[in-house]
């Protein structure tokens, strides 16, 4: 039952539900996460001269980047569109001494990618840029591919509220959940603040760490089919399992 709450102009989290006959399983259902689509990873790797290391931080002249212009009113676009307006007013602020350079992305870059599977320069280009990155799930689900794309690329990943975090996200060990305006405010002043540069970075390596090494796309395949991610698992550098052709998965001996 999440939803977006007008008067709050906030997102209401809502709760997990019961299955229906849970009583027979090990609890709730979850969603599957999305994953790091290797699409993105290679293009991420063409920019960085195929380089699979985790991403230069020295590169990274955006403070914090947000990846929605407030144009969009269909039925999942009200709190990103609240998250947008927020941000516009972190534009020429301060965190400490430092002045914010912040980046507020066009719909149709981030649009085009999804829809057509193909990756924009533009887009892989701006989030290999921001240090931090800000996220907001969608009004009525949780979870989309921005949130992995963002881990992916080595920057701090900040998240609104979810009740289902991938497996492995912890706040505040590889990922920042904000829960409300001031909170959202407070915490890019904070690893913003040059004095806690070294955490902001330590906490975007965990998460680029985690999302490359856990969550790529043959992982959540062994998930479904063994329970649990088996292969490469924990290793981020690590190029995608190669595929046998020569073999017939039917043939005896």
């Amino acid at each position: 039952d999440r939803s977006f709450d007008v008067a709050a102009d906030w997102i209401h989290v809502g709760h997990i539900a019961p299955n229906a006959g849970a009583e027979l399983s090990a609890g709730p259902t979850l969603q599957l996460p999305y994953v790091v689509r290797d699409v993105f990873v290679d293009a991420v790797r063409n920019m960085t001269h195929h380089s699979s290391k985790y991403v230069s931080k020295s590169i990274r002249s955006t403070d914090v980047a947000y990846f929605w212009d407030n144009g969009d009113y269909s039925h999942y676009a009200f709190f990103r569109n609240a998250v947008a307006k927020l941000m516009r007013t972190r534009q020429h602020t301060k965190a400490g001494k430092h002045h914010l350079t912040t980046w507020l992305g066009e719909t149709k870059v981030v649009r085009d990618f999804e829809q057509t599977g193909n990756v924009q320069e533009t887009y892989v280009q701006r989030l290999l840029k921001s240090k931090v990155v800000v996220v907001a799930q969608r009004d009525t689900a949780e979870d989309h591919f921005r949130l992995m794309d963002s881990l992916a690329s080595g920057a701090l990943v900040m998240t609104d509220v979810m009740l289902a975090l991938p497996t492995g996200l912890h706040n505040g060990t590889n990922i920042i959940v904000y829960d409300g305006k001031a909170s959202l405010k407070s915490l890019i002043r904070y690893y913003l603040n040059p004095t806690h540069r070294k955490e902001r970075q330590r906490i975007a390596k965990k998460g680029w760490e985690l999302a490359m090494g856990h969550h790529r796309s043959w992982h959540r395949l062994e998930e479904l089919l063994f329970g649990k991610p088996l292969t490469q698992v924990g290793q981020p550098h690590a190029d995608p399992p190669v595929v046998r052709t020569d073999v017939d998965p039917f043939e005896d001996g």
